[in-house]
């Protein structure tokens, strides 16, 4: 109906072919004893593709602009909000249609096709910028997980699935709710089935899916058709543990190849994938961030973030070395790991320090001269383990001390007691206690070592 619309509009100043579909008529095309498309093949005049604004349409074109490379053929193009096809076009300009032909026309020989066919910042799709868990996990983003072997990478992941799929807390960091779908080459189906029972409520999540090496079926490639499926209909939080198992054939010290591999992360996001998290090991050395990722900047320079996570013993520190859109956060996490359940304590979370243990401990010290380390467990009512921890980072920082005078309990270092004080007298509510909850430790103002200030300086 479009052809004889159009033939009717144009009159005898154009000769109108109707393309059924690509598929038939490239075969068409390409068979010499076809004697109508011998036309097409044997034209020296000027050529016009008018094909639906859309992705069929774009695919129609595009195989016609191949096989017919050469002769003088481009391709129509108009907003497709205003008009999907040809018919609609007629229907929107009628007796001005032909005028408004001949303008597409003059526009598609003079303007190329890839300028036409990019969108400008004023017609890209509005996307409201979110994080799944947040300040740490964006959506529609692959954020990075890096750490040594025994950094708790699996456990902290287990972690977050479980919060993302219940829609609760990670690390006091808000989680949105989503189904979740780990990709697992790297751990056994003993190390699953034991923290699936270990870790919060996961043995009881039905969204929260697993694909290893022992399942059936197994975790499939990054390309599998199956998989983009999945994230076209269940658009879930993809888990991806760990990167090395999922490149086979490719080098991580290869730019161009970890420029494949994550264009295919990227692809399970361009098809419906709410996140993607990708676990990777760090190098066995290194400066700088150079040491928190093995292999090509091209792994990193793919994250929206990258985070790395160290181990002294219990503790565990997650610290964002790479931040395209947000702030960079640190989270201490003290680790609980036994037969019976895994769990973790906050010791420190994100930017915000009314969330930090070590802000707690700090404002019940300044308020309640001097205390024991039993008092302040008591006050802040946290584990014992994790107090301990917190006291001697403090310590190490010059923020607390033990007073002889009272015979070794924790008082308040002189120097940060006078920064604290005037800031108390101003109500700047800087002090946060566990009767006063609504002040606040300033733990990025007063009471900052030297040594802190430094790293606050550079990372500005």
């Amino acid at each position: 109906m479009d052809s004889i619309t159009l033939s009717e509009a144009l009159g005898n100043d154009y000769v109108v072919i109707s393309v059924p579909s690509a598929t038939a008529c490239l075969t068409a095309l390409r068979d010499p004893k076809n004697e109508h498309y011998n036309v097409v093949r044997n034209f020296d005049g000027k050529i016009y593709l008018g094909m639906d604004q859309d992705k069929a349409g774009d695919d129609c074109a595009n195989a016609f602009l191949k096989e017919l490379r050469g002769k003088n053929i481009s391709r129509l193009t108009w907003d497709r909000n205003l008009a999907k096809d040809i018919g609609e076009l007629y229907s929107l300009y009628k007796d001005r249609f032909q005028e408004q032909f001949q303008k597409l026309c003059k526009e598609a020989e003079q303007v190329p096709l890839l300028w036409r066919k990019a969108p400008s910042f004023a017609d890209l799709q509005e996307m409201k910028f979110e994080y799944v868990v947040d300040g740490f996990l964006p959506a529609g983003e692959i954020t990075i997980l890096t750490g040594d072997f025994g950094s708790y990478k699996s456990y902290l992941s287990y972690f977050i699935a479980d919060a993302v799929s219940g829609g609760t807390e990670f690390a006091n960091h808000r989680c949105q709710k989503h189904p979740v779908l780990i990709l697992d080459r790297e751990n056994s189906a003993a190390s699953v089935s034991l923290r699936r029972n270990l870790v919060g409520n996961l043995k009881n999540r039905k969204d929260v899916r697993l694909l290893g090496t022992f399942t059936d079926p197994k975790a499939p490639e990054l390309n599998d058709p199956q998989l983009l499926k999945v994230c076209r209909d269940t658009k879930p939080v993809i888990i991806i543990d760990s990167l090395t198992d999922f490149h086979p054939g490719k080098k991580e010290n290869d730019a161009d190849d970890m420029t494949a591999v994550f264009a295919e992360i990227r692809n399970l996001i361009t098809a419906g994938a709410k996140a993607v998290l990708v676990l990777h090991h760090v190098p066995k050395s290194g400066k700088g961030n150079g040491g928190s990722y093995r292999g090509s900047t091209a792994i990193v320079a793919a994250g929206a973030n990258a985070i790395v996570a160290e181990r002294v013993e219990r503790t565990v520190t997650l610290t964002t070395f790479k931040s395209r859109d947000g702030e960079n956060t640190k989270i201490r996490l003290s680790m609980f790991i036994s037969k019976d359940k895994a769990s973790y304590e906050v010791i420190s979370s994100g930017p915000e320090p009314e969330m930090a243990l070590n802000d707690r401990i700090l404002g019940h010290i300044f308020k309640n001269e001097s205390c024991s380390t039993e008092d302040v467990r008591i006050a802040v009512k946290a584990r014992k383990e994790s107090v301990v921890a917190s006291l001697k980072e403090l310590e190490a920082e010059g923020k607390i001390c033990r007073s002889e005078k009272s015979k070794g309990r924790w008082v308040i270092t002189g120097r940060h007691r006078e920064s604290f004080q005037q800031l108390d007298k101003v109500g700047s509510g800087f002090l946060q206690t566990p009767d006063r909850p609504e002040i606040a430790v300033p733990l990025l103002t007063a009471g900052r070592s030297e040594k802190k200030e430094n790293s606050l300086a550079s990372t500005a």
